[in-house]
């Protein structure tokens, strides 16, 4: 049980190598982990998303899927 994603409806679920992203039931991403890189779109910030965090750019957007590599992330 991962209590990162308890609380919510998923549609996708996406791992990386350090980080992971999720599609919610609306189509929304949302992305945890590693932040170097801009790999979780999260702009620029210090620190890791230890938590599911929106991700901002995409909050205007359906997402209906989603993909994450080693150091990448796609919606």
């Amino acid at each position: 049980e991962c209590d990162a994603f308890a609380g919510n409806s998923w549609n996708g679920v996406a791992a990386g190598q350090h980080h992971s992203l999720a599609v919610d039931e609306s189509g929304k991403a949302h992305a945890i982990g590693r932040c170097e890189y801009g790999r979780l779109g999260l702009g620029d910030r210090a620190g890791d998303a230890e938590i599911l965090e929106p991700i901002p750019k995409l909050q205007n957007k359906t997402c209906i899927s989603i993909a994450a590599g080693t150091s990448n992330s796609f919606a």
